[in-house]
């Protein structure tokens, strides 16, 4: 009998960088929504991970904090930072942008029961069917191997889009997984949807 590949051990590495230029300079993986800063609203989806590694400028507290070699290389670079962390007998990674604040430990589970037999990975499509790259769980060899030849500025999907990838869609949340607040107004929508979300 196989057991279900979420059962198994997984890590996570969660994506905070960049410069904050569209927020003012302000550090984003620090702003809050509903009390909770957004990186740790990203870390709350993968309660079960270990290690936890953030990549960017964060306060560390329960977690792994760490930064690309050249900072500004872009996210295959800063992948390959927190993959590091990662010690070779964890089978599975958990691939997330720091910015996604309606992330849920039932999105990321069922992200990692959709790799198995030979995917290399799942990642989670939105309403209107794209994937989102920085929302994932990979097999962290096919992430080795991939992040191996990464040239600086390559992204997630120049680095994966030719593995064999699970499509996930995820309609189960009142509020959108795949959300992401890398502009202030985004953030103002964000906290304007959880306030709504609050009052239902």
């Amino acid at each position: 009998m196989n057991t279900p590949v979420a059962a198994h051990r997984h890590a996570a590495v969660i994506l905070a960088g960049g410069a904050a230029t569209r927020m003012g300079g302000v550090p984003k993986p620090e702003l809050t929504l509903g009390g909770r800063s957004l990186v740790r609203r990203v870390l709350d989806a993968v309660p079960q991970a270990s290690p936890r590694v953030v990549v960017g400028e964060v306060v560390a507290r329960d977690f792994i904090v760490t930064a690309e070699d050249k900072p500004g290389s872009g996210p295959a670079y800063a992948l390959a930072a927190g993959l590091a962390y990662v010690p070779d007998g964890v089978p599975l990674v958990v691939a997330l942008a720091g910015d996604m604040p309606f992330l849920t430990p039932e999105l990321t589970a069922a992200l990692c029961e959709a790799v198995k037999g030979d995917s290399d990975g799942a990642v989670l499509v939105d309403h209107n069917g794209r994937r989102q790259w920085l929302c994932g769980v990979w097999r962290r060899q096919v992430l080795a191997e991939r992040l191996a030849g990464a040239a600086p500025g390559s992204g997630v999907r120049q680095l994966l889009g030719g593995a064999r990838i699970v499509d996930v869609s995820w309609l189960d949340d009142d509020l959108p997984p795949w959300f992401d607040c890398d502009t202030p107004a985004a953030l103002a929508y964000a906290r304007q949807l959880e306030r709504e979300f609050r009052r239902h």
